[in-house]
This record gives structure tokens, C-alpha cells and sequence, in this order.
């Protein structure tokens, strides 16, 4: 619909149109954004805003702390293009070459930091993996490092087994 003005709110009431920070808000505070038209029809958005204190007129350190880390491959390289987020997309942050990321939150938080990084599912895989994980599966020689047990788990069953494997050859084999 929408014709003429559109009245933005903090909630489905048009008049609620404002909020009040302090000094106990530091940090990210989730808000719905309301845009309503001349006919009534309305929808939100979920998002934040995050709470500073840059002028430090809070009398005191920020309640705020600095939840950083790196994305690195096996050989400690960083690795480039990994989206993190925190909370399940309340920050989103995507790591440059050196693989760093950094987040400031709001202290005392319950905080969840998850990286993804969508890539082709055969980036670097061989047959040479089958052998070593066939040998890992019957105990000849283990697999010796979390990367490596962790790639060969192809269906995240937190084990690796002979189902791994198949998937693994659907994988070299492009039947994926």
C-alpha cells in the first residue's frame, strides 16, 4: 500500500518513538524497529545498537570487553573470508588474510562465537585422504591433529567411521 507519510516506532505503537540509554545499557541492546503506513499495515526489523561510552562520562572502565581470536589452518596461516558471528548474527564480522576478528560486548554476556566458511566441499581433497583415514579407522597410524579429525568427519557424526569415507569418495567423485 503504503501512500503518504510512513511513521517509524520502537514497537506497534506509532508514539513509541523513543529510547533512553545510560551508562547500565553499555554494550549491544536488541531494538525491533516499527514502520508503519496511512493505511495501518506494519513490519519490523530486529537489530541493535551499541551503547558507548567514548567521552568515558560513566565514571569508570566500560562495562564492555573485547572478544577477539584468529581463524588459522593447520600451519598457523590465517585464512581469509571466514564469517563470524556472534549470537547467531547479532554482530557479523569477515576475516581479512590474517584470519583476526574482534568483537566488543558487553561484559557478563552469554556469548556463542561461530565461524563459517563456505567453500567448494573438494578444496584439497584426495584419495590419499581415503587411505589415511582407512588407516586411522583401523588403527594403524591415528590421525593426529583436531583439523585433520575434524575434516575427516564428513557427516559431523563426532566419530570417524567407513560412512565418512563415502561420503568423502561422492566428494572426489563429484556425485555430491
Amino acid at each position: 500500500n503504503c501512500p503518504g507519510d510512513l511513521l517509524l516506532s520502537f514497537s506497534p505503537d506509532v508514539n513509541d518513538t523513543q529510547r533512553i540509554y545510560t551508562c547500565d545499557d553499555l554494550g549491544n541492546q536488541t531494538i525491533q524497529l516499527w514502520v508503519t503506513d496511512a493505511a495501518g499495515n506494519q513490519d519490523f526489523c530486529e537489530t541493535f545498537v551499541q551503547v558507548q561510552d567514548n567521552m568515558n562520562a560513566c565514571n569508570g572502565t566500560p562495562d564492555v570487553i573485547t572478544v577477539a581470536g584468529l581463524i588459522e589452518t593447520e600451519a598457523n596461516d590465517g585464512v581469509e573470508g571466514v564469517m563470524v558471528d556472534v549470537n547467531g548474527g547479532l554482530l557479523t564480522q569477515t576475516t581479512l588474510s590474517d584470519g583476526y576478528y574482534d568483537f566488543d560486548l558487553a561484559q557478563g554476556g552469554d556469548y556463542s562465537v561461530t565461524p563459517m566458511l563456505d567453500e567448494d566441499a573438494d578444496n584439497g581433497v584426495t584419495t590419499y585422504d581415503l587411505v589415511l583415514i582407512t588407516r586411522h579407522i583401523l588403527g594403524v597410524d591415528l590421525l593426529d591433529s583436531p583439523y585433520q579429525i575434524i575434516a575427516a568427519d564428513a557427516n559431523k557424526s563426532n566419530t570417524v567411521s567407513t560412512l565418512d569415507m563415502v561420503d568423502i569418495r561422492k566428494v572426489i567423485l563429484q556425485i555430491v
